[in-house]
């Protein structure tokens, strides 16, 4: 997993670019908010390194906008699955960095479960065609739902997991997180979702 943990032997937090762990350059420290006390470092990127992450996910578009909607739903719904099982070890991220309580951590971690299985079953629906009603006597027309691009997300400190989710209905995503909280925020990448190379075999598989 991505780790800033200095009991795995790191000392910074780093970016994930493409799926893969990117130390930056510079970095900033990440202090407890209880005691003031130094948790480890967060990779800070550059103007080169968000360049990199938005290339990365154009990339990713082509294969993702040709996924079919049950392998969208599929990864949704595993995505819950992990976050459930790998509670106990998101609280200790988060109450490290952001100094929250059980009650608040339970309500952010179920919340992100819920919303990622509603997404998962409403992914077919969203990406349907319509043929509307016309005005015209004799006139026909067809709605068709294309895959949209990539789009910059930013989630804030205090939701950053539960509302990082959601634009991948048909689209691909340039997430950008909270700087004090790198460790939390970055428990998308660890529960090691599809990665790039897998979804464009799986739509070679599928066209």
């Amino acid at each position: 997993m991505s780790s800033g943990d200095n009991a795995n032997g790191w000392s910074t937090v780093p970016l994930i670019i493409n799926g893969k762990d990117v130390i930056s350059e510079t970095s900033f420290p990440v202090n407890s908010p209880s005691n003031s006390e130094k948790l480890w470092s967060g990779s800070s990127a550059s103007i080169k390194d968000a360049t990199r992450a938005v290339e990365a996910a154009q990339a990713a578009f082509t294969s993702w906008s040709q996924t079919k909607p049950s392998f969208r739903r599929d990864i949704m719904f595993r995505a819950a699955d992990l976050f459930i099982s790998r509670k106990e070890e998101l609280f200790a991220y988060q109450a490290q960095e952001t100094g929250a309580g059980r009650q608040f951590m339970e309500i952010n971690i179920n919340g992100t479960a819920q919303i990622l299985r509603d997404i998962g079953g409403r992914i077919e629906a969203a990406v349907e065609g319509s043929v509307p009603a016309t005005a015209e006597q004799g006139s026909h027309a067809i709605v068709v739902k294309e895959p949209y691009g990539v789009v910059l997300a930013i989630a804030p400190w205090y939701v950053c997991i539960t509302l990082a989710f959601g634009p991948p209905l048909r689209l691909t995503v340039f997430l950008s997180f909270t700087a004090g909280m790198p460790h939390t925020c970055s428990a998308h990448d660890q529960l090691r979702l599809p990665s790039q190379r897998e979804i464009q075999q799986f739509s070679r598989v599928q066209s």
